[in-house]
């Protein structure tokens, strides 16, 4: 049902994959001068060289997350300790009165 529109250009058939590149390429072929096995030759070769930069795509990524994220994981951790000491730091400053200090005291807040 979604492919309807279609039934218009290439009439009611079963949709095989690729088949459509292929009827277009047959289509365009003769638009730019050149045979359809030379268009299928040149398509194929840009196919290749978009696999061959996605591999090297897929390296980096995987060496970006085999030796950076660590490192970034390990950065967020101090971050997050950090914080952790500036609003205990925080908390003993603001307090006003020895029973808040017992409070803080009482859940283990000056303790760590």
């Amino acid at each position: 049902m979604k492919l309807a529109w279609r039934s218009a250009y290439i009439g009611y058939v079963d949709l095989v994959p690729f088949t459509p590149w292929l009827q277009a390429a047959g289509f365009w072929a003769p638009w730019f001068g050149m045979p359809l096995p030379l268009l299928l030759v040149i398509l194929g070769g840009v196919s290749v060289m978009a696999k061959m930069r996605m591999s090297a795509l897929q390296d980096t990524i995987e060496t970006v997350g085999r030796d950076r994220l660590p490192t970034m994981r390990a950065l967020g951790e101090i971050n997050l300790g950090l914080a952790r000491v500036r609003s205990a730091s925080y908390r003993i400053a603001l307090t006003a009165t020895p029973e808040q200090r017992e409070k803080l005291e009482a859940i283990g807040y000056l303790n760590k």
